[in-house]
């Protein structure tokens, strides 16, 4: 299991550039190396000088070559992992979501040429990394969601200035880009689209994404609307149906198809009958008005999980709540699932009619945590006829098995400021190496600096830390972590939220 950071999540994550974007009805894929964290796929050496884009990695793994450090637990079992994206096909996919979204001039896929690893990407499963016009490309070796799909996590940086631009997303095998995180990079404004033409393209379920429309000049562009009439239309519209002209707001910098989205305010049938498509609308919503509990009429069912935030670190159970729309049972099925594919937490959430329409949902989840810190989701399910459907879910990050081990931060407070250097100081109880890794990390995932502390007998730790300053001010942690069982990967056992100065 990449939809997508940082041990504090999305949206504190967005708020480093002031960029919180509306997400998808359909949540992206969950990202199994969205944060340098421990991971459970087998580290993999990295070439100095890969050959090809696509050249597998080097089978000499003693050769005298930089390599990422991984820590991760070694996989009792190695799953064989799909063969797309490749990395050619992801390194297209994100740059074309970066130059829509950011309206940034990147250079082309074939521009690219093998580049030494960057050494503040500590923990990051890498295959290849690529430059071009100061444009730095991390990609990470294919992995599989839970839903048995591959992607490929990947991460563009450059130095503008002042200040860093950095990317960090994802590609699936269909090719569609999606963000997690993103940090210095511009905000283009709002534009208005009048009578533009194209086909709306549905996507099938389980997609980054619900539909497209792409232009005659084959661009792809999200799109959504929030006017209750044109919902309908836009959900049940195929390429069939042929040429539609669109009216309304062309949004940048948003988690949608290559990076920008139309919100639709009117539009124009030039191939199809309006009728013949609204039809087949009031058809399936008829369909849907037969099961118990009645469902939303023209609302595709979807699920919002507001709590966890995205990318939380989670321990041994969390609370679970959310929003559903059109569905027409009383409960839905929650799954605490590892990247890995396993499930580690299921129960059933009773579901309470909202005000405003739809449901909502609210939970504790107990679930077995994994040995090490790794990567996840909160996934929600929508049991129908015996069949579930995948309605949404949200990544988070798992603790690790903390067992006994227990840590407490009394310095820094939280969200203190800090520049270079920070004293940090705490407790800790049955942790039998008596020492702790410290680490100062930004909440894009990037390892700052970090030392070791010696734990006295009384208990008591205390560590100066010395660190990158960054390029520009922003939220950070201080990360207090212990090595796994038999030494693979770490198990996080406390951290304080702090502003990073410059």
């Amino acid at each position: 299991m990449k939809r997508s950071i940082p041990f504090l999540l999305l949206p504190i994550l967005l708020i480093l550039s002031g960029c919180a974007a509306a997400l998808p009805v359909v949540t992206p894929a969950p990202v199994a190396l969205a944060t340098p964290a421990a991971v459970t796929e087998t580290p993999q050496p990295v070439a100095a000088q890969p050959t090809a884009i696509d050249a597998p990695p080097q089978a000499d793994a003693t050769a005298a070559a930089p390599t990422v450090v991984v820590e991760a637990p070694t996989a009792t079992a190695t799953p064989i992992p799909p063969a797309h994206p490749t990395v050619t096909e992801t390194l297209t996919a994100g740059l074309e979501y970066v130059r829509s979204g950011f309206k940034l001039k990147m250079p082309p896929a074939t521009a690219f040429t093998p580049a030494q690893p960057p050494a503040d990407l500590e923990g990051v499963s890498i295959e290849q990394t690529l430059t071009a016009d100061g444009w730095v490309a991390v990609i990470s070796p294919v992995a599989t969601s839970a839903p048995g799909r591959g992607y490929r996590t990947i991460i563009f940086s450059k130095n503008a200035g002042k200040k860093v631009m950095r990317w960090w997303g994802q590609v699936d095998d269909q090719g569609l880009a999606s963000t997690v995180v993103f940090t210095g990079m511009p905000r283009p404004k709002s534009t208005r689209v009048k009578g533009i033409t194209g086909r709306v393209v549905q996507l099938p379920p389980g997609s980054a994404y619900p539909r497209y429309f792409e232009d005659e000049e084959g661009r792809r562009y999200g799109v959504i609307t929030n006017k209750e009439a044109i919902q309908p239309l836009l959900e049940n519209l195929t390429e069939e149906d042929g040429r539609v002209q669109l009216w309304g707001e062309l949004r940048y910098a948003v988690n949608d198809v290559n990076g920008r989205r139309i919100l639709v305010r009117k539009y124009n049938l030039l191939d199809a009958a309006p009728e013949e498509v609204l039809a087949r609308a009031t058809s399936q919503a008829s369909d849907q008005s037969q099961g118990e509990g009645g469902g939303e009429v023209g609302v595709a069912p979807y699920a919002i999980v507001y709590d966890p935030l995205p990318h939380t670190v989670i321990h041994t159970q969390v609370q679970v709540a959310g929003e559903v729309g059109g569905l027409a049972d009383d409960h839905v099925i929650l799954r605490v699932e590892h990247e890995d594919g396993s499930l580690l937490g299921e129960m059933a959430a009773p579901l309470t009619p909202a005000d405003a329409g739809g449901a909502t949902f609210s939970a504790i989840l107990p679930f077995t945590n994994p040995p090490v810190m790794s990567n996840g989701r909160i996934a929600v399910y929508a049991p129908a006829g015996g069949e579930e459907a995948l309605l949404g879910w949200t990544e988070v990050r798992f603790a690790g098995d903390v067992g006994d081990k227990r840590v407490v931060i009394w310095q820094p407070q939280a969200d203190a400021g800090i520049r270079g250097q920070v004293l940090a100081a705490g407790q800790a109880e049955n942790i039998p190496a008596g020492q702790l890794l410290v680490r100062v990390e930004d909440t894009a995932g990037v390892v700052l600096g970090k030392a070791r502390a010696n734990i006295k007998s009384d208990g008591n730790w205390r560590v100066k830390v010395t660190f990158r300053r960054p390029k520009t001010a922003r939220p950070g942690v201080i990360a207090v972590y212990v090595p796994g069982p038999d030494g693979n990967g770490l198990i996080l056992l406390a951290q304080t939220p702090v502003k990073l100065k410059r």
